[in-house]
């Protein structure tokens, strides 16, 4: 009888833990896939991808471990040792508290992404039953980027590749397809790399040299100044302040 008790606990920690390796796995590769899609919609990403939430599930995985390993320990391993058994205790509390902290952060949620798209097709249908005619026989990469360019669309901040399916009389799917195959690149990216460009030259020009990083990152388009200064280091190696400088 004690050894059946043994085994089904033992059955039921192994159980526990392949069930957290499971939720933390797909979990994992959900946000992934979501955060994916976000860069190909939008074209800037700031508060509207779920980085933030990948952080709740290596906590959770922290937190069941820690619960596993005290489990298997036993109650009596802490009877003597009073300031110990309060380490699981604020674990699982910390735990908690992230949660409300990244959920009440988190402003733009899956049903925010889902109306937008929803909000696409709407505007689609209408313009099919306009009978609005279809560039999507003669688009190249290079009709899109001129079409960006000459009517510099990467200045809106909320930029959607919706936008410029409407405007070219195609889909989001063709579009995608173009920056991502023949581009090599996402959406967001992609427009980010106008964006840069025209930074650029706003810096070597000297009648903008009293501009602020702040004026410059909403002149070009960026929704915040953090997204404009992890954007150009990441494109040009450097910060803007240092390029600048050295123009």
């Amino acid at each position: 009888m004690v050894r059946l008790q043994v085994l089904r606990t033992t059955l039921f920690k192994a159980f526990f833990l392949v069930q957290v390796i499971l939720s933390v796995w797909f979990g994992y590769r959900l946000i992934v896939r979501y955060n994916k899609e976000v860069k190909e919609f939008y074209s800037n990403t700031g508060g509207k991808d779920l980085s933030s939430v990948k952080w709740i599930l290596f906590a959770f995985l922290f937190a069941s471990v820690v619960s596993l390993v005290s489990n298997v320990i036993g109650k009596d391993f802490f009877v003597d040792k009073g300031p110990l058994i309060a380490f699981p205790a604020l674990t699982h509390s910390l735990f908690l508290f992230f949660i409300g902290y990244v959920g009440y952060h988190q402003n733009f949620t899956v049903a925010d992404f889902t109306n937008d798209v929803n909000d696409y097709r709407k505007k689609r249908l209408r313009a099919t039953e306009r009978k609005q005619p279809a560039l999507s026989d003669r688009i190249t990469k290079q009709h899109l980027s001129d079409l960006l360019r000459k009517n510099e669309l990467y200045k809106n901040p909320e930029l959607r590749i919706t936008d410029i399916a409407l405007m070219a009389g195609t889909n989001r799917t063709y579009i995608s397809r173009i920056v991502n195959e023949e581009m090599q690149t996402n959406f967001c990216d992609w427009v980010n790399g106008f964006r840069i460009e025209y930074v650029k030259g706003i810096m070597k020009n000297p009648e903008y040299d009293n501009l602020s990083m702040l004026q410059i990152a909403e002149m070009s388009g960026f929704s915040s100044l953090s997204a404009f200064y992890r954007v150009f280091k990441a494109k040009e190696g450097i910060a803007p302040g240092e390029y600048r400088e050295h123009k």
